[in-house]
């Protein structure tokens, strides 16, 4: 499941990457060097104050999205997972959720909206985000600030012997969310966006993963409290 998690977030970024194909939004910087990459996160935290806002923003949504699908305690989410990749249009996403009972569809896709809007704006109003640097400096400067807004770091998991279930499912889950921000904000690192209807069904099917990548971890804490890990 998480091989087909992981390609699925990679299919997803190659999708805009090849849309943007002949945009150049790189300046030929070299980022081969430590002292190079170093420089240019220094400059960037620096000057991309806008950047950090873009996240904060970001985050904020997803977070309202997870605590909704987690009161949808009739959804069936397995029939999303199975659906999700046959849906088009706004209308069939709203169709899809409603079929797997989700009682709040329509504020689900509203957040999708804004989650787009944002990127949009983001992308309107920093040009120079594009020209200073190039498309692997501008992943690891969104990486390292969700990074840094979740505080998110992976931790050793073993206590004395015995695997830590509950650190792990802790770190489990802020993976899941740290995915689905770099997953979201996939359309920001190569400038291109597909629309308004483009962007509702990118961000339904990033939901998606996460739901996949939260279920995932919570299996791996039943398995890991069975084997005798620490609750």
């Amino acid at each position: 499941m998480r091989k087909k998690l992981l390609m699925a977030g990679v299919l997803f970024l190659l999708i805009f990457q090849a849309c943007s194909s002949n945009e150049d939004l790189s300046t030929g910087q070299n980022s081969s060097t430590k002292t190079t990459q170093k420089n240019v996160l220094r400059t960037a935290r620096s000057d991309s104050g806008t950047l950090s806002d873009y996240v904060s923003t970001q985050l904020s949504i997803q977070s309202e999205i997870k605590n909704l699908l987690d009161n949808e305690k009739d959804a069936d989410f397995s029939l999303i997972q199975s659906g999700i990749d046959r849906v088009k249009t706004v209308e069939e996403l709203e169709s899809l959720y409603n079929s797997a009972k989700i009682g709040k569809s329509r504020e689900l896709i509203s957040m999708y909206e804004k989650m787009n809007d944002n990127s949009l704006a983001f992308r309107e109003s920093n040009a120079d985000f594009y020209s200073k640097y190039t498309e692997e400096e501008r992943t690891r400067m969104l990486t390292n600030e969700i990074d840094l807004q979740l505080n998110y770091k992976e931790t050793n998991d073993a206590v004395d012997g015995r695997r830590n279930c509950q650190s792990a499912f802790v770190t489990a889950g802020n993976r899941c969310m740290r995915n689905y921000a770099i997953e979201i904000g996939g359309s920001v690192l190569v400038g291109v966006f597909t629309g308004g209807v483009g962007g509702v069904i990118a961000g339904g099917m990033a939901t998606t993963h996460m739901i996949v990548c939260n279920s995932d971890a919570e299996t791996d804490y039943r398995s890991c409290v069975r084997s005798g890990g620490i609750r």
